[in-house]
């Protein structure tokens, strides 16, 4: 019995003790502090802040703003600001980390900026900023006893627009400003449209007759709200010049917000003498056009009220006028409709002559053609004078 129990003993110390190897074997290597292996720290980031614009419009110019934090110098840094419109501006920074950058978007639609902020000893960081660039939009007007119908506006997109529309493009592509046929807008003297606001008008010669002051002005700026945001340049043929020439003057708040530039072709600014007012009132006693008792008439004569308005124009926003010189036959007694001194206006941005009668310098391109678009890109480039 002895010498069982001290077998059994014997072999429960062996079963311990390889049990006490094995766990010893288990157990992780122990190490002393001083061995243990801490990645390195990451430089902090560059703090940036980033302020610019959410609403721009196309063609005129937007600051972004922002500065720098974590930034002591003399540390090194500089900002890498892209517009998402395929340019970018890169920007040193100086002493309080403050930054500034200009830049005009020359297409319309919806960008996102990014700024990448870069310094010596500090992680490179980055902020986005979305922005929505409105795009331009130019309205044509016509002028007095005109019309234009559903369904394509016959009587008037077929007229100037038509001819203006593939030099206007290529022109203002070239000044850097894209520009398309979907950012052309009509007006209506009604103010009724065979589609959306601003697509092809409907309207009767009757409807032109209406006064410019009471009515049409109204139109007009419900036209230019109905198309959306962004600057509007108001290309006006005769009367429709003086219209949008009065809207402007008379609406000065709405002007400067919406407006960027009026542009006429041969109109009555200056007002138009009594013997011009009657011809064209005559030509209304038996026919369509506006009689000599309508208020469209009344608003066109010197000293009216509605051109003594008009003349403010300029005060306002850029007005650029073109006067037709060649004189008219028939009824006119061989003299311009408009005289050269009624086409412009004192403080107009720039003025063009053109050796056209008073129709044809809206209805037909002429061997003035290229003159033309030129002066008409000058005037929705806003530039400051034209040649």
């Amino acid at each position: 019995m002895a010498s069982r129990a001290s077998r059994l003993a014997m072999t429960l110390v062996a079963i311990a003790a390889v049990m006490a190897l094995v766990a010893c074997s288990s157990r992780p290597e122990a190490r002393t502090p001083q061995e243990l292996k801490v990645p390195p720290a990451l430089p902090p980031p560059v703090g940036i802040v980033l302020a610019a614009p959410s609403i721009a419009d196309q063609g005129y110019p937007i600051t972004v703003t922002g500065y720098l934090r974590r930034l002591e110098l003399p540390v090194a840094a500089h900002v890498l600001v892209d517009f998402g419109d395929g340019t970018a501006s890169q920007i040193t920074v100086g002493g309080g980390g403050s930054f500034a950058v200009e830049h005009t978007y020359r297409r319309p639609g919806s960008f996102t900026v990014v700024a990448v902020a870069h310094a010596d000893e500090l992680s490179p960081n980055a902020v986005e900023h979305p922005i929505v660039v409105n795009p331009r939009r130019i309205v044509f007007i016509q002028g007095v006893n005109s019309s234009s119908h559903c369904p394509d506006g016959a009587g008037f997109l077929t007229r100037a627009p038509e001819w203006l529309e593939p030099g206007l493009v290529a022109d203002l592509g070239a000044h850097g400003l894209v520009v398309s046929e979907d950012q052309f807008s009509y007006f209506s003297y009604s103010g009724r449209y065979c589609g959306l606001a601003g697509s092809a008008p409907d309207y009767e010669v009757s409807d032109t007759c209406a006064s410019l002051s009471d009515v049409q002005a109204a139109h007009l700026m419900t036209l230019v709200k109905a198309i959306g945001p962004g600057k509007v340049t108001l290309v006006g043929f005769s009367m429709g010049g003086l219209l949008a020439a009065y809207t402007v003057a008379a609406n000065p708040d709405w002007a400067h917000e919406r407006i960027a530039s009026v542009l006429t072709f041969d109109s009555p600014l200056g007002g138009i003498g009594f013997t011009r007012t009657t011809f064209l009132g005559a030509d209304g006693v038996f026919g369509p056009d506006c009689g000599p008792r309508s208020s469209a008439l009344d608003d066109m004569g010197e000293g009216s009220a509605v051109v003594r308005t008009a003349a403010l124009a300029p005060d306002v926003i850029p007005v650029y006028t073109v006067d037709a010189t060649s004189a008219e036959p028939g009824t006119f007694g061989r003299i311009e409709a408009v005289p050269g001194s009624a086409a412009t206006l004192r403080g107009a941005a720039a003025h063009l002559e053109v050796s056209q009668r008073h129709g044809a310098i809206w209805n037909d391109p002429g061997d003035a053609v290229d003159a033309k678009v030129r002066f008409v890109v000058c005037a929705i480039v806003v530039a400051p004078a034209c040649t």
